[in-house]
């Protein structure tokens, strides 16, 4: 399974929005909030932001309630991620405006590392049909991509040794 960039946890920017929400939602029932996404955090391409601004299909509003059962959905989903068997893997931006990533760094599913598992798959791949410097340099990036999860504190060694185990 392939999750690209799930909203497990939408990134609010104002301090203490969940209650404030579920407070406004309290008083005054169903409701909506202005979006703060504008088309800079979604694109650089000036023409597709021009596009976005001009699509009248793209309402620029939240219903409070949708806002809040993603919170409430995403908060059971993370704490049931545990019970999760199916292998997946999950792709998103390294600084996203929208979608927060660092709830992905549970300290659970750390065996084997999925990041060395599929670095050695690949730079196994790579190594059969490259060859001279190409190779060289394969090999380098690679090997800096497995230490990195090791100096990254995303993974320890017992990690790394069952990613490796797993791609044989």
């Amino acid at each position: 399974m392939v999750l690209a960039v799930p909203a497990f946890r939408v990134k609010l920017y104002v301090p203490l929005a969940i209650p404030l929400l579920r407070l406004r939602q309290k008083l005054f029932g169903k409701g909506f909030v202005r979006s703060y996404v504008k088309a800079r955090m979604l694109t650089h391409d000036p023409e597709q932001a021009e596009r976005y601004h001009a699509d009248p299909l793209i309402f620029r509003q939240i219903a409070v309630n949708i806002l809040l059962d993603l919170h409430d959905t995403s908060t059971r989903i993370l704490a049931d991620a545990g019970a999760i068997t199916t292998p997946m893997l999950l792709l998103g931006a390294g600084s996203d405006w929208v979608v927060t990533l660092r709830t992905f760094d549970q300290p659970f599913n750390l065996v084997p590392s999925l990041h060395i598992t599929f670095r050695t798959i690949l730079a196994d791949t790579y190594a059969r049909h490259t060859h001279g410097a190409l190779r060289l340099l394969m090999h380098v990036w690679f090997s800096l991509v497995g230490f990195s999860t090791v100096l990254t504190y995303q993974h320890q060694i017992v990690d790394v040794a069952g990613g490796f185990i797993l791609s044989l």
